[in-house]
């Protein structure tokens, strides 16, 4: 479904194209110019289309201030124009995972599917597994750390989207 969404905005994308270069060329503008605004209003106002975003379709990345973390981003602006929040997947080996830092501006929340991991935020550390979270609030320093024997998945959520931005995380002990 999400491939037939995309064609459609696509479809309509290229029309309003079309119809701006012949504005251009200034043939026939009222009728192009009813046109444009009726697929702009078309754009604006489609039906939400449902989105299935599958891991295995999704490109693995190895994200900034973690070791031995491979993270696939399920739910982002770029693949389904999420807006407000990001859901991202991790897979982490045995004593690998996030070290101390923090993101400005943005809350996380992580929740184990597999594994054990050590979190870590302002001092306190606590050990969770499988169907338990952690959140960690904006501008606070947290890590995390697999303790388990086999590598942990996570579910890692962040609002507002992170976008693995350089801007948006800083080290622990160093400025934004």
């Amino acid at each position: 479904m999400l491939m037939a969404a995309k064609g459609r905005h696509n479809r309509l994308f290229n029309m309003l194209l079309s119809i701006a270069r012949e504005l251009r060329s200034q043939q026939s503008c009222v009728r192009l110019k009813c046109e444009f605004a009726f697929i702009a209003f078309q754009l604006m106002n489609t039906r939400p289309q449902l989105c299935v975003v599958r891991p295995e379709d999704v490109t693995p990345f190895h994200p900034a201030n973690h070791t031995g973390t491979v993270n696939r981003r399920l739910i982002g602006r770029g693949n389904v124009g999420a807006k407000n929040i990001e859901v991202v997947l991790g897979v982490i080996e045995k004593g690998e995972g996030a070290l101390p830092h923090s993101h400005p501006g943005i809350e996380q929340v992580c929740y184990m599917l597999e594994g054990r991991a050590r979190v870590e935020i302002g001092g306190d550390s606590c050990e969770i597994g499988p169907g338990e979270c952690c959140f960690f609030p904006a501008e606070v320093a947290h890590s995390f750390t697999v303790v388990s024997e086999r590598p942990a998945r996570v579910l890692v959520m962040y609002a507002p989207p992170y976008g693995e931005d350089s801007a948006k995380s800083a080290r622990a002990g160093q400025p934004c």
